[in-house]
């Protein structure tokens, strides 16, 4: 009798963890690591034009981005945030702010998906046929300046299709991100998420 039970603990509990690992893999909607490319489109303030920036961004699962294009480099970690801007002109000393990280939108969305697409004390999901949009409360728009978040799709509505992210600021002007060369599930080197300043650089922190 002892040991049919034991028999039927150890398959409760074979269950158990098969059903946990089935249900992360059902739920989790970004990886736990991806690296792209981007391109940026905005609108200057100064010149009225339509800029065009081209980039990388780089994840990890939880609080780790990484943003780099030519006139700017912003990595967060959990305990530190790097913003890096290399100098305009030659000769010149490029310019590191290092502080406390408070978590970037970008990051807070991620690390939230991560969970599956479920809305959060923060934001409501919006699913539509080939996009995504995270719309946040009043509150939290107000102190990240974002009105929504949103997701284009190339296909179903998957991680691996993402091909547009649009970040809408609380007065509603657009920035679109491009997402190209899309890779989920990269091994990353255990500085990926740290900054190293290069000669002749203003360092604040």
């Amino acid at each position: 009798m002892k040991s049919r039970l034991i028999s039927i603990l150890k398959v409760v509990a074979f269950v158990a963890v098969l059903l946990s690992s089935l249900s992360s893999k059902v739920t989790a909607f970004v990886p736990k690591t991806f690296s792209a490319q981007y391109t940026q489109t905005y609108k200057s303030k100064i010149s009225k034009k339509v800029k065009e920036v081209k980039g990388n961004i780089t994840y990890k699962y939880p609080g780790n981005i990484k943003i780099e294009d030519p006139s700017l480099t912003l990595v967060i970690n959990p305990i530190k945030t790097f913003n890096y801007q290399p100098p305009s002109i030659p000769g010149e000393p490029g310019e590191l702010n290092v502080f406390r990280t408070k978590k970037h939108f970008f990051v807070e969305a991620f690390d939230s998906l991560n969970k599956g697409l479920k809305g959060t004390e923060y934001y409501k999901v919006i699913k539509k046929k080939g996009s995504l949009e995270l719309v946040y409360n009043e509150k939290y728009a107000k102190k990240i300046q974002k009105k929504s978040l949103i997701m284009m799709f190339d296909g179903d509505t998957k991680f691996k299709n993402l091909n547009q992210i649009v970040d809408v600021d609380i007065n509603g002007k657009k920035k679109v991100w491009k997402i190209s060369k899309l890779n989920e599930n990269v091994k990353l080197s255990k500085g990926t998420f740290d900054f190293k300043a290069p000669a002749n650089t203003r360092t604040n922190q």
